[in-house]
């Protein structure tokens, strides 16, 4: 069964204008510098990835935190094309969960996240209060305060600043395809989808602003999540080019008990070192659209 999430890797265009974003702004802290070794390169089945230079932040550590951090590891890589948010389908958003959103909001005004749409209470659930906004590649990152109320139990709670991740988002082409894939790849079922109108999700393909989507979610132990948007057909898949990573969010690190055999990989099964594989047996796996899950086996 899929796990808890461990990673997200992105590339960027500058690694010192993600550190500013990340560090500066949002109270991040560095954990790791270095580039992208040869393990790396071969778990993606991307040759052209290996040399290029990486930088792994997280939240900061306090002394009544106990959980394990989420990582995210950005590739400095600026030749890279990357198409925009939900225009395309496979991972599309990174979700935070932050203490208090509207003082966040007013704290990154005139800085490298530009704002996009809240804060504002979710339609479905009064209690989640979150804004929408871009950092400086592009990329969406929605920052999400949830309270701690019956509703949310099954969501974190970050009492002040900005935590970790604790939803992924992707784009497919077909609720019905991903439903399969999560059931039969991974042993997660996903909720009843619900349908909702979102300009966020509708301008990149060129659809209406009271366009309905589908959306249905993967729960996950530790109190994470995969969002799964039907976007269909207008969406593009997402494509890399040969022997490259795509461009935008690369893939999502997940622990697992132990790796399904009878899965696909898109390359042989690797061990490599550092954070958050530390020498475990890791597979990388396409799922429907082309979102890339990393697969790290763990003990649990």
């Amino acid at each position: 069964m899929l796990g808890p999430i461990l990673a997200v890797t992105l590339l960027t265009r500058s690694l010192i204008a993600v550190e500013h974003a990340y560090v500066d702004q949002l109270g991040y802290e560095v954990v790791e510098r270095g580039e992208v070794d040869d393990s790396l390169a071969r778990l993606w089945g991307a040759p052209k990835a290996a040399g290029r230079k990486t930088i792994v932040v997280a939240p900061r550590k306090t002394q009544s935190e106990n959980a394990a951090r989420v990582l995210l590891r950005f590739i400095e890589a600026p030749d890279v094309p990357r198409a925009p948010p939900h225009a395309t389908t496979g991972w599309n958003v990174v979700e935070l969960n932050v203490g208090r959103v509207d003082e966040l909001a007013r704290r990154l005004e005139g800085g490298p996240f530009k704002r996009l749409a809240g804060p504002a209470e979710l339609p479905f659930n009064k209690a989640i209060r979150a804004m929408q906004a871009s950092d400086p590649d592009g990329g969406l990152v929605y920052l999400t305060q949830v309270d701690d109320v019956p509703s949310t139990q099954h969501l974190p709670h970050t009492a002040d600043g900005v935590g970790s991740v604790f939803i992924m988002v992707m784009g497919v082409t077909s609720m019905a395809e991903a439903a399969s894939f999560f059931h039969d790849a991974l042993g997660v079922e996903i909720t009843k989808p619900v349908t909702f109108a979102s300009k966020l999700l509708a301008g990149p393909l060129g659809l209406p602003d009271s366009h309905q989507f589908p959306i249905a979610l993967a729960r996950l132990p530790g109190q994470f999540g995969v969002e799964i948007d039907e976007l269909g057909t207008a969406a593009a898949p997402r494509t890399a080019a040969p022997g490259d990573l795509p461009g935008g969010i690369v893939s999502v690190s997940f622990a697992v008990d132990s790796i399904n055999p009878g899965l696909a990989y898109v390359a042989p099964p690797a061990h490599p070192g550092g954070a958050p594989y530390h020498g475990a047996r890791t597979v990388t796996v396409r799922a429907p659209g082309g979102a890339w899950f990393e697969l790290v086996e763990q003990k649990r």
